[in-house]
């Protein structure tokens, strides 16, 4: 829902709870940062759900019970202090058939269990990426794809659920967690599923090019290094020969100065003989 009062406008995203120890739900229960989240105990009867509604949105924003368990929401009217901008609904199908176009075609675990991201115990989301099945039910019987309702049967060769599907992958737009890499906290990434599903192979794409690169610069550095190191303490033939050879020549040239000294030495002791 959407309100503006006093020129200020303000989103809140009213969340139905069927587990009141989780209560109340953060707002980072939505990936919209820019909404206020509003959990609401519905196993309580409808006055109650009523009341708690009103004590949790501005004075100038009320909720009735007209009639059944219908919820109204109103402005101040006359006063033309706040506005109700925009109101909707997203409502998870529990059926194949006979609830509208929606049909379940990804279900939670072996049980087949409906995801509604129910925020009830630790929260259906946590973990779904492993638990994601096929809805068993429509591989057996595919013409669900196309059947939503039973009375009147929709004919075979009608397009508007599998129309809806393709709309809702194409072209419907949804808010995206920042913890999948794309966008941040601040600026999430919205688009439909079929656009994220190509931003996030793009965006592995280029982690993996990324990492590609640097581990080919770090060979590199690694091969660079290891050259000079081989070229400071490796042995260089033509370099130790040519020392050897040094050496040599001035080993024979001390020899000869030794022997020149002895015989010399000889000689002037022979004299004094």
């Amino acid at each position: 829902m959407s309100y503006t009062i006093g020129g200020v406008t303000s989103n809140v995203t009213i969340v139905k709870v069927q587990d009141p120890s989780v209560l109340p739900l953060p707002n980072t229960a939505t990936n919209n940062p820019n909404d206020t989240v509003i959990g609401v105990d519905w196993t309580q009867p409808i006055g109650d759900i009523v009341n708690d509604l009103n004590a949790a949105l501005p004075a100038a924003v009320v909720v009735s019970n007209p009639a059944g368990s219908v919820l109204r929401f109103v402005d101040d009217g006359a006063a033309a202090t706040s506005d109700i901008n925009s109101l909707s609904k997203t409502v998870t199908p529990t059926a194949l058939t006979d609830q509208g176009l929606g049909l379940a075609l990804f279900v939670d675990g072996n049980a087949q269990t409906t995801y509604s991201n129910s925020q009830d115990g630790i929260g259906q989301k946590l973990g779904i990426a492993q638990r994601i099945r096929i809805n068993q039910s429509v591989v057996t019987d595919s013409s669900l794809l196309i059947t939503y309702s039973t009375s009147p049967l929709t004919d075979g060769g009608d397009a508007s659920r599998p129309l809806d599907l393709i709309e809702r992958l194409n072209g419907a737009s949804r808010t995206y967690s920042a913890s999948v890499g794309i966008g941040s906290t601040t600026a999430p990434y919205v688009g439909s599923i079929d656009n994220f599903a190509r931003r996030v192979v793009d965006f592995q794409a280029t982690q993996a090019a990324n990492a590609k690169n640097a581990v080919s610069t770090d060979k590199i550095v690694k091969d660079t290094l290891q050259t000079r190191y081989d070229e400071s303490t490796g042995v260089d033939i033509d370099t130790e020969l040519a020392s050897l050879l040094v050496l040599e020549t001035a080993y024979s040239a001390n020899a000869r100065v030794l022997t020149t000294i002895r015989e010399l030495m000889n000689i002037m002791l022979n004299i004094g003989r």
